[in-house]
């Protein structure tokens, strides 16, 4: 582990210990975060695991807390996964209020201004690194299974973990979606391939939408206004609240 090696040599201050988690956790600095997650990753594709960033102890804490409400092992997640129809998951929800979801489309901004930048290192409100954070290496080398091995989900507007999952999947089947980070409350993608045109944004910006209001209702603030955010986007963050 080169680059551990490097960050910790020489160094007065030893990373503290990581909080219980069913999984094993690599600690780092925040502003370290994001080249330790790429060797982390390198290694998972040789070992068999997912490096996945959570932030600081609170966000550990929270999706421990959060998960500990899911009943269902993570094989039975899995399988309820493999269930969900993702297009007509999306379908359903539009067919619950489609006049609102019509309502919300806005005008495109002059500009597009894709999104480029991990967060789930960051502090919300100064956009600083947090001092430590921790990657944990979930047991899959399938990314878009993260959500059922950390129960993420199934708690107010935010989508149960088998949704989460299903979605991923197709994401990452469409668009070289990639799940690399969660505090419980977030789950944030990198993009290999974004879509390159305003009707191609539009589409997702819709079912980003449909997955998560809050990305519209405390971010963008249209659809439109959304999909100027994920053209040729690297990163995609969804927060629920």
């Amino acid at each position: 582990m080169g680059f551990f090696n490097k960050l910790f040599r020489n160094s007065s201050t030893t990373p503290p210990q990581p909080p219980d988690f069913p999984f094993p956790l690599v600690t780092v600095r925040g502003r370290e975060a994001e080249a330790a997650l790429a060797e982390l990753q390198a290694q998972g594709k040789d070992q068999g695991f997912c490096p996945v960033l959570l932030g600081g102890d609170s966000d550990v804490q929270r999706i421990t807390d959060f998960g500990s409400y899911v009943e269902q092992d993570v094989e039975e997640l899995l399988a309820r996964a493999k269930d969900i129809d993702p297009k007509a998951w999306f379908e359903d929800i539009r067919k619950q209020d489609p006049d609102y979801y019509a309502s919300e489309l806005g005008e495109w901004p002059k500009r597009d201004r894709p999104v480029s930048g991990l967060t789930t290192h960051r502090k919300v409100l100064s956009g600083l690194c947090k001092p430590w954070v921790h990657i944990v290496q979930v047991p899959t080398e399938k990314s878009w299974e993260v959500p059922c091995y950390l129960k993420l989900g199934d708690w107010n507007d935010c989508p149960a973990p088998p949704v989460h999952t299903a979605l991923a999947k197709y994401w990452r089947d469409k668009y070289g979606a990639e799940i690399v980070g969660s505090t419980g409350e977030t789950i944030e993608f990198t993009v290999e391939s974004p879509p390159d045109t305003r009707e191609a944004a539009e589409a997702l910006a819709m079912e980003h939408f449909l997955y998560c209001p809050d990305a519209v209702h405390q971010g963008a603030e249209s659809i439109r206004n959304l999909g100027a955010m994920v053209i040729g986007a690297s990163v995609w963050t969804f927060w629920w609240d």
